[in-house]
C-alpha cells in the first residue's frame, strides 16, 4: 500500500508525539522507585560544642589538647572561649549557646547547677601563697592573714577560702604576680600551674612558694546537662585519651 505525501507526514507527526510522551511525560516503573536515597553523611565537623575557660588556660594547654581529642574520638569538634575565669563561670551557666565550663574544680561542684561532672580526673589542683620577701610563712589561713595579698576572680574555690579576710583581686595571673613584683602586695594566692607558668614566662626568678598547698583539689571537665546523652561514651574517650579511669 503507497501513503499518500500526507497521509506520511500525519503518522511521522504520530510517531514524534508518542515517543515524547513516553521519553517525557510518563512516570518511572514502580520497581525504579523503591530505590533507597542515600542522604549524605553528615561531617563531624558539623558537631560543635562550645565551652568557656578562663584566660589563664595556656598553663596547663597539654590538658587542653587532650580534651580536644577525646570530643575528636567521638566526632565533636570543640570551641574554646577563653575569658576571664569568673565570666566563664557566668557564661557557662546562664548562656545558652555555651555547652560547658572546660575546667573546673570539683570542690565548687554544688555550684555548677546544670552542668554535669565528667568523672576522669584531669589535673591536681593546688592552691599556694607566693611571695617575694624572704621572711614571709604562710602554713595557715591564719598565717595568711597577718600579709596584704591578691587572688584571681573567678577562681570559686579560692574565694571560698578567703571569704571574710580582706585583699585584693586582679582578673588574670600575670597581674597578680606583677603586683608581687612591684611590691603592691606581699602575697599572691593562687593556682601554682599558673603562678609557675607567669614566673617562667617573665623570669621573675625572685618570686617563690612560701608555704605548702591552702588548697586541694581536682580539675574536671563539665558539660551541659542537655547533652547527657553522650555521656557514656564521652567518659570512655575521656578515660582512653588521659589514660585514667573514671571514678
Amino acid at each position: 500500500m503507497t501513503l499518500t505525501n500526507n497521509k506520511f507526514s500525519a503518522l511521522c507527526k504520530l510517531s514524534l508525539c508518542v515517543a515524547l510522551i513516553v521519553f517525557s511525560g510518563c512516570k518511572k516503573p514502580v520497581e525504579d522507585s523503591r530505590e533507597p536515597v542515600l542522604e549524605t553523611p553528615r561531617k563531624s565537623t558539623e558537631r560543635k560544642l562550645t565551652f568557656t575557660t578562663a584566660s589563664d588556660a595556656q598553663a596547663v594547654q597539654p590538658i587542653v589538647d587532650k580534651i580536644k581529642l577525646a570530643y575528636k574520638k567521638i566526632g565533636y569538634e570543640i570551641d574554646i572561649l577563653k575569658v576571664p575565669a569568673d565570666r566563664s563561670l557566668k557564661e557557662s551557666l546562664e548562656n545558652n549557646n555555651i555547652d560547658g565550663e572546660l575546667l573546673r574544680s570539683k570542690l565548687i561542684e554544688e555550684q555548677l547547677k546544670g552542668l554535669i561532672r565528667i568523672p576522669v580526673p584531669l589535673l591536681n589542683l593546688r592552691c599556694v601563697p607566693f611571695a617575694v620577701e624572704d621572711n614571709i610563712q604562710i602554713n595557715s589561713k591564719e598565717d595568711l592573714k597577718k600579709y596584704s595579698f591578691v587572688t584571681i576572680a573567678g577562681h570559686v574555690a579560692i574565694e571560698n577560702f578567703t571569704a571574710g579576710i580582706d585583699h585584693q583581686t586582679v582578673i588574670r595571673g600575670e597581674q597578680a604576680i606583677k603586683m608581687v613584683v612591684e611590691g603592691h602586695v606581699q602575697v599572691a594566692l593562687m593556682l601554682d600551674t599558673i603562678a609557675l607558668s607567669e614566673i617562667k614566662k617573665n623570669n621573675y626568678k625572685q618570686v617563690k612558694a612560701v608555704g605548702p598547698p591552702m588548697i586541694k583539689s581536682q580539675l574536671f571537665h563539665f558539660i551541659n546537662e542537655r547533652h547527657k546523652s553522650i555521656l557514656p561514651e564521652l567518659t570512655k574517650a575521656f578515660e582512653e585519651i588521659f589514660g585514667i579511669p573514671a571514678e
